[in-house]
């Protein structure tokens, strides 16, 4: 399983993504490896921010995804917003978007639940991506 992106050479979207690999953690701050976030700044320039997306858990299979300087995320300013997340692994594991939310001035939350193949809440490890044409 992948996901693919790719950029419009006409406006330069927002976009955030990160590899959840801390399943049972409270709080994960992924590597900057596994994480990235670049911010559209709405004059033909984008700033990349690293080490800014934190995954936070709440209760088995229930996560929070924060995307720092990517509010918007549930206003949709200017443009479209999107977020979409998968379990990451072999097994018959699923995750989906619950909720989008601005968290504080600065930050946009991806409210995330994780599943067993029957249904079940999990603990999983799991991908997110954040793209937008909001700019800030």
């Amino acid at each position: 399983m992948f996901n693919f992106t790719y950029e419009s050479p006409v406006a330069a979207p927002s976009y955030g993504y990160a590899w959840a690999n801390a399943a049972t953690s409270r709080s994960d701050n992924p590597s900057a490896d596994y994480q990235a976030i670049a911010v559209n700044r709405g004059d033909g320039t984008r700033a990349g921010v690293t080490d800014k997306v934190l995954i936070q858990r709440y209760g088995v299979g229930v996560y929070h995804v924060i995307f720092e300087e990517l509010a918007g995320l549930a206003e949709g300013l200017h443009g479209a917003s999107h977020v979409k997340v998968n379990a990451y692994g072999t097994g018959a594991d699923y995750c989906n978007v619950r909720s989008m939310s601005t968290y504080s001035d600065d930050r946009g939350r991806a409210n995330v639940r994780c599943y067993d193949g029957n249904g079940n809440p999990k603990d999983t490890t799991f991908t997110s991506a954040y793209s937008s044409t909001v700019s800030r």
